[in-house]
């Protein structure tokens, strides 16, 4: 069967709960109306820890030896209205990685092949040490430090990935970019019709709160000793 992270089955589950959550709630009748109250799942798979860090498994075949399983065990309820759950992650996290400009759909199947579909999955590995060092061997033709950097303005939660990705097609390609660029520069690297759906002042708005933030006052945090200047990353000793 196909190996999948954590996060994909996770993802998995959710779709399918969902479904019956909502095939229940559509089911009312002068009898009664159900909801889902709690799931409990005992799921037998196969795991193991990518090269990249990744925690993957792959779903037990009926005729795998017990001792080389391991049991992941969930208890699944619908939140109450008045619980806090967290928020949700930006919007840009989950757009596909084929937004970013430049990146050949070679390099693109290439992590797709590593389970790295969205701007989410690139970020959450590359923020590792590990992740990042698997991801500068592979031998791919794409800047790996720019990449991060475009990436991160996609999943920045101060503005519309909308945004974000016009800024891209304009050449603006990371988030201290854009927090650099002065008022009058603006029209000339966002369309015409975003600046009208979305103002000025908005985005002037949107421009400080990136500002104000950690990694634009301080430059890129990146771990390893990556240079933050989307250069091209030497292998130390090379």
């Amino acid at each position: 069967m196909a190996e999948l992270t954590i996060q994909e089955l996770g993802e998995s589950l959710v779709q399918a709960l969902t479904g019956v959550q909502r095939s229940l709630a559509g089911s009312a009748t002068e009898a009664g109306r159900y909801l889902m109250n709690e799931v409990e799942l005992d799921v037998p798979v196969r795991l193991r820890v990518g090269p990249d860090g990744q925690v993957l498994v792959t779903p037990a075949e009926s005729d795998d030896p017990p001792h080389q399983l391991t049991r992941i065990r969930l208890t699944v309820r619908p939140a109450e209205a008045d619980e806090a759950i967290g928020l949700p992650l930006p919007a840009g996290t989950d757009r596909p990685l084929s937004v970013i400009p430049n990146l050949a759909e070679v390099v693109i199947q290439r992590l797709n092949s590593l389970h790295l579909y969205t701007i989410g999955d690139f970020l959450r590995v590359t923020s590792t040490v590990r992740g990042y060092r698997m991801m500068a061997q592979l031998g791919l033709d794409f800047d790996l430090d720019k990449t991060i950097e475009q990436a991160k303005l996609v999943a920045s939660p101060e503005m519309p990935h909308v945004l974000a990705e016009d800024l891209l097609r304009h050449g603006v390609n990371s988030r201290v970019d854009f927090a650099r660029l002065k008022r009058e520069q603006l029209p000339q690297v966002i369309s015409d019709r975003l600046l009208e759906i979305i103002g000025l002042d908005e985005i002037i708005r949107i421009q400080e709160a990136i500002r104000a933030q950690p990694d634009v006052i301080f430059g890129s945090a990146t771990p390893d000793g990556r240079k933050p200047d989307g250069g091209r990353r030497k292998e130390r000793g090379k």
